[in-house]
């Protein structure tokens, strides 16, 4: 290491790079050892496991394949990607060969640490003969690490943290509402005074903020599908193994039954905290990911926004913070579309690691490997038909060849249909033909039309806002992606033949939105945030063209100059952002109870009619009451003893009882181990069986008959709970048996 007044060099050779990993895996298992012996010391093995499992292995893989890459954050990603990759197929291969030679619980702590213990030096060994004479030279800038500016954005996630604390704990949301003003200044203070250097750690610190303000609302699981995958991943760690046979679509995914179990049992994270906090640590990579693939193909500053513009839309930072085995699968997209746009990787390398990255995909969530899919081949019929007509771009193609759409399609298919007894290629099955069927039924009748729903349906005036607000940046998308077309049949665009391929697919994908029976299945918000992957930059250029040739005539505005029209975008992020983040409504407007940032107590303040009932169940599905948890696990344990149905409101079937009682998905979904009932006002119990309430259910006297918040109906309507005898209660959650002699 050498210092030159306020830079220091760092000398950086294989020898050197090799004793540092393994010093990190020989203070790994000596924290494993000090465990066994007793002598536990907090959070260590869980911040040392977790960067040894998510930077060393990759890191020496990508290593062995000599690559000549010199830009650090694209090897740190590719490094995290085939991380996530090794483990993921490590994972399976112990499962499936380890009982062969008498290991019945192959999915535990001996056999994993041992084996990923023996893996590393090996690739260390390999690594250190092939390129023993690796040298570099890595320059660091030591003034600008510990300048206010570094500091005030490596703030932000603590900044998160903290008010998720005080939110949690003591119903204050002051510092969650600083934390959002804060955020929406950014896009303008960056493009005005942050140097370019600096912006993949500002584009870093604000994806993790926003991931964490919502994911650590609550000390457990919550959300719509975070408490099954909570549940199919304890089952492998309880099962110490994986049956490939259960029939659910989860079970499919190795994002959760190898993933998160492999990091449970190594680093002894606990699931919950997994989904809470190294989740949003792994997908606040794809933003950054984003913004390299962008820059390759524009300006520093379009990428900025771009990315930003991407990070800002309500589903990222919404949904996308609990949803794990999606946002593992759009990291591996990002990384795939990076090796697309880096020309610079020699292409047998470039196929290799194209080839792990999609089989990454498609055992990392099967909705978007189906949707990625449906790109690829879209992308590839177009370039091979209108290559010589249409696009003129000289640029090679790396991805949609015919051989790497076959290789896709073949392994996703495969994969689909022998595991979990076909359940995810059953579903996309007849999820294709009701979209089939609807194209030209429901195409040409407006009134069924789910985007025209959404844009008559009744809201508060600071969503009315939003909602226009979504409006024009699709508009700006639509110009953009215009203004694609023409470039590409001109010959003249920047961006690259394949990317331009998907992000026109990506558009057609966005207005499929107008089915009804699609994006009731796929959800608007996911459509949106999914073709956003590769239309963000066209927001960004679509808003500069609008200005040029619509604004610009007003001289007043002395618009001369394209950083002027960036910083006109960047104003239009900081008003997008308050009102997409809620901060408007809940601070300023006072219309609307963001789950996110309104306790319990508060609600009524923001609504007043006969709603409230319909907001409180929103607010309960974000805020999981410890009761409900503590009666969720007590009533697990019961049911082992006494067999017996259990009933309960379809929240608590869903997520309480499923995730933190363990009972899985409950009877209706095809699950065969089902025993939880969902208990409507219609409901008439004739056998032994247990009901269970919530906090919700106790204290507002509402319980919920569908996934529907308007579907609740009054507690007193449950006649049965008369002629039951409560066996359990914590002062929130109850439970009642219901015996039949």
């Amino acid at each position: 290491m050498k210092h030159d007044n306020s830079n220091i060099v760092i000398h950086l050779t294989t020898k050197k790079l090799l004793i540092v990993i393994l010093s990190l895996q020989l203070a790994f298992l000596g924290l494993v050892g000090l465990e066994k012996l007793g002598l536990e010391i907090p959070i260590l093995r869980q911040t040392v496991g977790f960067i040894y499992l998510t930077f060393v292995p990759g890191f020496l893989i990508f290593k062995l394949l000599q690559i000549n890459n010199k830009n650090a954050m694209e090897s740190l990603l590719y490094s995290v990607g085939l991380s996530l990759s090794f483990l993921m197929l490590i994972g399976v291969l112990i499962n499936f060969l380890y009982p062969l030679i008498g290991v019945s619980n192959p999915i535990s702590e001996i056999p994993l640490v041992a084996t990923i213990s023996i893996i590393i030096p090996i690739l260390c060994l390999i690594c250190y003969l092939r390129d023993k004479n690796y040298s570099t030279f890595l320059p660091i800038n030591g003034k600008s690490i510990f300048s206010p500016t570094i500091l005030f954005l490596l703030l932000l996630p603590f900044l998160a943290i903290f008010g998720c604390y005080l939110f949690n704990f003591y119903n204050t949301n002051i510092l969650l509402l600083i934390l959002l003003v804060i955020i929406s200044i950014i896009p303008v203070i960056v493009i005005s005074k942050i140097p370019e250097e600096v912006y993949p750690l500002v584009i870093w610190a604000t994806s993790l903020a926003l991931l964490f303000h919502t994911s650590l609302i609550s000390k457990y699981v919550g959300g719509a599908d975070a408490p099954f995958e909570y549940y199919f991943s304890v089952l492998t760690i309880t099962n110490n193994s994986w049956s490939h046979t259960l029939p659910n679509n989860i079970n499919a995914m190795l994002s959760i039954v190898m993933l998160i179990p492999i990091f449970s049992i190594v680093s002894h994270i606990d699931p919950t905290w997994y989904i809470k906090v190294a989740y949003p640590l792994l997908f606040s990579l794809a933003p950054l990911g984003l913004y390299l693939i962008f820059k390759k193909q524009t300006t520093s500053k379009i990428a900025l926004l771009s990315s930003i513009f991407f990070m800002f839309l309500p589903p990222f930072f919404g949904f996308m913070a609990v949803n794990t085995r999606q946002g593992i699968a759009e990291l591996f997209l990002v990384l795939l579309m990076l090796l697309m746009v880096n020309e610079k990787i020699p292409n047998s390398k470039r196929a290799l690691l194209s080839i792990i990255f999609m089989f990454s995909i498609v055992t990392s969530h099967y909705g978007l490997s189906y949707i990625f899919m449906s790109l690829l081949i879209i992308s590839s019929l177009v370039f091979l038909f209108l290559r010589n007509k249409f696009i003129r771009t000289p640029n090679s193609v790396n991805v949609i060849t015919p051989t790497s759409v076959t290789v896709y399609v073949v392994f996703a298919l495969s994969w689909y249909m022998y595991t979990t007894n076909s359940s995810t290629f059953d579903t996309i099955v007849r999820f294709g033909n009701h979209v089939a069927t609807t194209i030209f039924t429901e195409f040409l009748h407006p009134q069924s039309s789910s985007a025209l729903y959404i844009s008559i349906t009744e809201l508060p005036p600071s969503l009315h806002i939003l909602r226009l607000l979504i409006f024009i940046c699709v508009f700006f998308i639509s110009i953009g992606v215009s203004d694609l077309l023409y470039n590409l049949k001109k010959g003249k665009t920047t961006f690259l033949s394949e990317w331009s391929l998907f992000s026109v697919a990506s558009f057609g994908f966005l207005l499929t939105s107008i089915l009804p029976r699609f994006s009731k299945i796929m959800g608007i918000e996911r459509i949106f945030h999914i073709s956003s992957i590769f239309l963000s930059p066209f927001y960004v250029v679509g808003s500069i063209i609008f200005i040029k040739h619509v604004i610009r005539p007003f001289k007043a505005l002395n618009l001369q100059r394209e950083e002027k029209y960036v910083k006109i975008v960047s104003l239009f992020l900081c008003l997008f952002f308050l009102f997409s983040s809620n901060f408007v409504s809940v601070a300023i407007m006072k219309d609307y109870p963001s789950p996110y940032l309104i306790s319990l107590d508060n609600i009524e303040e923001y609504v007043k009619d006969g709603r409230v009932n319909m907001w409180k169940a929103h607010v309960y599905k974000a805020h999981i009451m410890e009761q409900d948890v503590f009666g969720a696990r007590w009533l697990s344990i019961s049911i082992n003893e006494i067999e017996a149905k259990v009933w309960a409101d379809w929240r608590s079937c869903w997520a309480l009882l499923s995730a933190y009682g363990m009972m899985g998905p409950p009877v209706g979904t095809g699950w065969p181990y089902a025993v939880t009932h969902i208990l409507t006002n219609k409901t008439k119990i004739n056998e032994d069986a247990y009901i269970y309430l919530r906090c919700f259910n106790t204290r507002e006297g509402i319980m919920l008959s569908s996934v529907r918040s308007e579907d609740w109906y009054s507690i007193t309507a449950v006649s049965d709970l008369n002629k039951s005898n409560k066996i359990y209660t914590n002062g929130g959650s109850e439970i009642y048996y219901l015996y039949f002699p």
